[in-house]
């Protein structure tokens, strides 16, 4: 398997039509971000678990960075968030400044709705510590595939 099948092999099937260039990815762990505006979803495929305090750090800034990226030029969007762990990043044990960062992006207000997909055990205890008091509606799933019938059943619902 060459690098590039490595690297997207996990995608989805609607982020492997997406080039390359069109994505936000955080090298140091795979981790691909893909926005669709027109569908008012955002795509968040973690990779590999980060290991060290400062990576685990970098990594939540990359992605509250490309959040408030994305969502800047639509102020009228409330978008549904798709985040998949399905690559078992077991990286749950989060130091508190990552922590502070995830927590910004769970009561981000343009995030109206979400569903997480593929934790280990111990990814869906910090996950469900996190959104404890509140933030964003989300649901934890399995698979991608329950993840986008979530998102299906979301988008239903809202007039376009």
């Amino acid at each position: 398997m060459g690098m590039d099948q490595i690297t997207n092999a996990f995608l989805c099937r609607r982020c492997s039509a997406v080039p390359a260039d069109q994505m936000a990815v955080f090298k140091p762990t795979d981790d691909r971000l893909v926005a669709y505006p027109e569908l008012k979803l955002l795509h968040i495929h973690f990779g590999v678990s980060t290991h060290t305090d400062e990576l685990s750090i970098a990594e939540a800034k990359f992605h509250w960075q490309w959040l408030e990226q994305v969502t800047q030029p639509y102020p009228n969007i409330q978008w549904f968030f798709i985040t998949d762990f399905t690559r078992k990043d077991d990286s749950e044990f989060v130091v508190d400044e990552a922590k502070a960062i995830y927590t910004k992006i769970r009561h981000h207000p343009k995030l109206a709705a979400g569903a997480i997909c593929g934790p280990t055990y111990a990814m869906k205890m910090f996950i469900n510590v996190l959104f404890f008091f509140g933030g964003t509606q989300t649901v934890v799933v399995d698979t991608l595939a329950q993840a986008e019938e979530h998102y299906q059943k979301w988008w239903n619902k809202k007039p376009h």
